[in-house]
């Protein structure tokens, strides 16, 4: 089954992203809503503390956690996912931040979300390693920078320690299918038209997942 098939297949199984893509059953949002938010005012406050921001972009955004974690810096949130079953999750924890705007896109064309127009940040947590491919993840990077303004900043984890060349079953392998070196994203990042003011690992100490934060060149 080809890569973006079975990517669909997954991410639009409820029993699956119910546990795995930010929904508040899965238990997860304890640790994640602390985490996000712990790390945007850190790395904001040491790379754009004069940088106002108001509306942002959240590519994955699964069923709600970061955008629930970050709703108290920002007064309007698109939410881009491939599975209407996730938005429809999202749109429910949020219902009382009306700025929430869901944003459904097909996985072969994810520059449909460009219909949005660009805004302040961009982020996207837990997300970069479940892409079908590097490329994928570099037209990600720019899709990025097109939705932000000229003095734009964004927010993105990714998973290193791995091969970054994905094989066999995705299904079995989702959690670890596109992992990039500190070196790989940093290029990436520089051609999709992003400086990458900091890359901080999650865990300094082992391999795993790295945040990095950048502003628009």
């Amino acid at each position: 089954m080809p890569v973006y098939e079975s990517a669909m297949k997954l991410w639009n199984d409820r029993k699956v992203i119910s546990k795995s893509a930010h929904w508040k059953a899965s238990g997860h949002w304890k640790r994640i809503i602390p985490t996000v938010r712990k790390r945007w005012v850190q790395m904001k406050g040491r790379n754009a503390p004069e940088r106002i921001v108001q509306t942002m972009v959240e590519y994955g955004s699964g069923g709600g956690a970061v955008a629930s974690a970050l709703a108290p810096f920002f007064t309007r949130i698109y939410g881009i996912d491939i599975s209407e079953l996730s938005l429809e999750e999202a749109t429910k924890q949020l219902k009382a931040e009306t700025f929430f705007v869901p944003v459904l896109i097909d996985i072969e064309n994810p520059e449909s979300a460009l219909r949005i127009g660009p805004q302040d940040v961009f982020i996207s947590t837990a997300v970069f390693q479940h892409l079908p491919s590097r490329d994928y993840a570099r037209r990600v990077l720019l899709l990025g920078r097109r939705l932000v303004r000229d003095d734009g900043l964004a927010l993105i984890q990714f998973r290193t320690g791995y091969s970054s060349a994905p094989k066999g079953n995705y299904k079995r392998r989702y959690a670890k299918w596109n992992c990039q070196s500190h070196k790989e994203f940093d290029e990436d990042a520089r051609m999709a038209g992003w400086w990458v003011a900091e890359m901080s690992p999650e865990h300094p100490t082992r391999s795993g997942y790295t945040w990095a934060f950048m502003r628009a060149l």
